[in-house]
């Protein structure tokens, strides 16, 4: 197993946003290849970060707009939509679909192991 040198092992600390002990934070700031990394680290970092802030600008009344929404989907349910909507309604439709299933596995089940009778011929 190689061994790491102790850049490598600060280098991956960075990258991963580890906080540096002290003898870490100088020796990033004496070896000019972590330097470079920190650098570089950071300029990607700061570059992310202002291109999300930048992208989130929310327009005026937006959430006034969202809610104004929300309440009037709200009333315009239909009578299909509230009994469809109901619990027991649901459980009981998934319990149909449950049997059905049930039923269809079985008659595969049966025309497997009894081929002749599923032919239509004679036991």
């Amino acid at each position: 197993m190689p061994a790491f040198s102790p850049c490598n092992l600060i280098q991956e600390r960075i990258v991963a946003g580890d906080a540096l002990d002290e003898t870490s934070q100088a020796h990033t700031l004496a070896c000019a290849s972590c330097a470079r990394v920190v650098a570089g680290w950071l300029a990607l970092d700061s570059a992310i970060a202002d291109g999300i802030e930048a992208s989130l600008a929310v327009p005026d009344g937006f959430v006034d707009r969202v809610m104004a929404g929300l309440a009037a989907e709200g009333r315009a349910s239909t009578r299909l939509e509230r009994v469809f909507g109901r619990p027991w309604v649901r459980v009981a439709l998934a319990n149909i679909g449950l049997a059905i299933a049930v039923a269809n596995l079985l008659r595969m089940l049966f025309s497997t192991l009894l081929p002749v009778a599923s032919l239509g011929g004679t036991p």
